[in-house]
């Protein structure tokens, strides 16, 4: 993958994917190294952490509201 493109949603979807047993397995890790281990840029990687805390199952009425609804 070329870091300098953007990615189209389908490359982002997999590698938010990737991107959660890579840091359970790994821990904590700076983010530059993580982003030349999925081949993105540096802002990239942040942008696909930053999608981690949203995603999770919508409780009752679609909203987040328990703990454990997120991933943490």
């Amino acid at each position: 993958m070329n870091a300098s493109r953007p990615l189209v949603a389908a490359e982002r979807a997999a590698l938010i994917m990737q991107l959660v047993p890579y840091l359970l397995e790994r821990g904590d890790v700076a983010l530059d190294d993580a982003a030349r281990d999925f081949e993105v840029s540096p802002a990239q990687m942040r942008g696909m952490v930053e999608k981690l805390t949203v995603i999770g199952r919508p409780g009752e009425g679609g909203f987040w509201s328990l703990p454990g609804d997120l991933f943490d």
